[in-house]
């Protein structure tokens, strides 16, 4: 076979996007100047989207926001699957994290949910108006697709109020809210309420079979909603429990979500005493503890004195414990977010390819 050396070496198209999803975004970034294919592939959907879901899979990474009492500056860090930690940036005037969706951050004050929708794709964020511990009276939604703020039916949740920001799972946001008992003039009765992002529509969800004197705890689980339920009272020790709902497309309105537990264990043999656990990351809960008793020869003095936000990951394949001190972050407990590397645009959402 002879070769001729003047014909310049050549990568099937399949094989170059395969390489170039596998790098991170400030790599992509600067490869923009090599040649106008790459600029506009890189701002390809489905480019995009391969490249999300590799970075998600492959190299998940924690967002940590430390929360600091009486200041004004909120520094941002990122953990790595490897155990480290990276500086992120800085948040400046008292701003939080409402949530963190495909790579993009919503950051605001008075912001209750943010979510993506991949039916009409389009990324949206919720406002809820209420007086302080009074009922909700007013939402709004805005779309990024119409950079716009509209008002939406909330006359079905009428006397609900929200005791959390939106967790966001398989196009719908979920809140745990209490329910005014208008009949019995007794204690707010704890419900699940879900909005559908792409129908713009509110509905009550029901929550599974928990048991007496069970308290719960919305997550996320592979893009479900799940509800992490704790007994603290129990013997032996705490119980705790992870369902995860699955919604059957076609069903009837009862019958439309179902719960499946597939997790349960005790707290008793570790001798700790365990919150919520603040997130899902891969197979392992991550529970976000500031007081650490001693564990591994180290006394109680010893953590407390060094200790600053300490993770505890609890994998629910093999059911074992570790313990990731990041030093790195400040004394003040840290919110926690998956996190993905991504190149979704924030001032414009791509429709469809780029012509070559």
């Amino acid at each position: 076979m002879i070769m001729d050396d003047r014909v310049a070496p050549f990568l099937p198209e399949e094989i170059i996007r395969n390489i170039l999803k596998r790098l991170p975004v400030k790599s992509l970034m600067r490869f923009q100047c090599v040649c106008k294919h790459w600029k506009n592939l890189f701002k390809c959907p489905s480019f995009i989207a391969d490249h999300f879901h590799h970075s998600s899979h492959q190299n998940p990474l924690l967002l940590l926001q430390p929360e600091r009492e009486g200041q004004y500056i909120s520094h941002l860090y990122l953990l790595d699957r490897e155990m480290q930690v990276h500086d992120l940036s800085n948040l400046f005037d008292a701003m939080r994290i409402i949530g963190s969706c495909n790579g993009l951050l919503c950051v605001e004050i008075d912001v209750q949910g943010f979510g993506f929708s991949p039916m009409v794709n389009d990324y949206k964020i919720v406002r809820t108006y209420a007086e302080y511990k009074d009922s909700i009276y007013q939402v709004e939604v805005y779309s990024l697709s119409t950079r716009s703020w509209k008002e939406v039916e909330f006359d079905y949740m009428a006397g609900t109020r929200f005791v959390n920001d939106a967790i966001t799972a398989n196009g719908s946001m979920f809140w745990i809210g209490l329910l005014e008992d208008w009949e019995m003039g007794g204690d707010d009765i704890e419900v699940v309420v879900s909005f559908d992002i792409a129908l713009e529509l509110f509905e009550f969800v029901p929550i599974p079979a928990l048991g007496n004197n069970a308290m719960f705890h919305m997550m996320v689980y592979e893009d479900k909603l799940a509800i992490h339920s704790l007994v603290r009272d129990a013997d032996p020790g705490c119980i705790f429990d992870l369902w995860v709902m699955e919604e059957n497309i076609g069903a009837s309105c009862g019958e439309r979500r179902s719960w499946t537990k597939i997790f349960s264990s005790t707290c008793s043999a570790v001798g700790l005493f365990i919150p919520f656990p603040s997130i899902f990351w891969g197979d392992e809960l991550v529970y976000n503890i500031h007081e650490l008793p001693g564990l591994d020869g180290e006394t109680k003095s010893e953590a407390e004195n060094g200790a600053r936000t300490v993770l505890y990951l609890l994998n629910i394949s093999t059911n074992k414990f570790k313990i990731f001190n990041t030093r790195k972050c400040s004394t003040w407990p840290a919110r926690i977010f998956n996190y993905a590397q991504s190149l979704v645009p924030v001032s414009k959402i791509p429709i469809e390819e780029p012509s070559s």
